[in-house]
């Protein structure tokens, strides 16, 4: 980390410096997106191993496994990034 002396938030090249928080929901919102990612994945790779090879229904696929992440999100006992997380 850089001492600044002019009291702004920002690197000499202009970069905003990231606080703790700001850094803790980037993480989590990597997890959310990595999760979407696993499960949109193995949906369509599952259906493309069934023999499926339609682009379209492999894209409606894939877009249905954001239903997983969501649906975590959703769970209030899920405290990994769902709303009982901090």
């Amino acid at each position: 980390m850089e001492s600044f002396t002019d009291g702004t938030n920002q690197t000499s090249n202009g970069q905003k410096l990231l606080t703790t928080k700001e850094r803790q929901m980037n993480a989590k919102f990597q997890a959310v997106l990595l999760s979407w990612f696993r499960a949109a994945a193995s949906a369509a790779v599952a259906l493309y191993l069934a023999g499926q090879t339609d682009l379209k229904t492999l894209g409606m696929a894939a877009l249905t496994g954001f239903l997983g992440p969501a649906l975590k999100y959703l769970d209030s006992s899920a405290t990994e990034f769902g709303r009982g997380a901090e």
